[in-house]
């Protein structure tokens, strides 16, 4: 999981690997995981909150955006302690599946876990969301909700791609 933030200024500040010595790392950061999205979720999901949880120390909290019942009954499986202060379940009703059309869907699943962590975003109760789902509705519900920045017409898919002296950020993935 790598985090971005838009600094002040409009730039981009990236956070560092997993069991990167970074001192720098933010103890505020909130994190909004999409816990439905993608084609092995939620357990896949829930497998990378815990690692989350485990090389980030410093992250201030990490949302579980989903259905309560089947994350409930998926952190229990797999040992994710929800009285952990630093953890907690966002109930979203609606699931946009891999396969259903983005901009559509968003408009119509009003209560989908996309929809429901990007508005944490958008009202600042999250910092950054994270997302393993329906790259359709991801982009079209961003360009929705939190708009673009001046100068820019679209949103684009953003990976750290290894190199020779560390890693490099490759952008328009989709």
């Amino acid at each position: 999981m790598i985090a971005a933030r838009i600094t002040p200024g409009g730039d981009f500040a990236f956070f560092p690997q997993p069991n990167s010595p970074d001192p720098h790392f933010p103890s505020y950061m909130k994190v909004a995981l999409d816990a439905m999205g993608g084609d092995h979720a939620p357990a896949v999901n829930i497998g990378g909150a815990i690692d989350a949880l485990r090389y980030y120390p410093k992250l201030h909290h990490l949302y579980l955006v989903g259905d309560r019942a089947i994350l409930e009954v998926e952190c229990a499986k797999q040992g994710l302690d929800l009285n952990d202060p630093r953890v907690s379940i966002v109930h979203a009703s609606e699931v946009i599946g891999m396969g259903e059309p983005g901009a559509k869907t968003v408009r119509r699943k009003k209560d989908s876990s996309i929809n429901v962590a990007m508005d944490m975003v958008k009202e600042g109760k999250a910092d950054a969301f994270v997302s393993a789902g329906n790259t359709g509705a991801l982009m079209a519900l961003s360009k929705m909700i939190l708009k673009m920045l001046p100068g820019i017409e679209r949103p684009a898919i953003a990976s750290l791609m290894p190199n020779a002296n560390g890693s490099s950020v490759m952008l328009d993935l989709g």
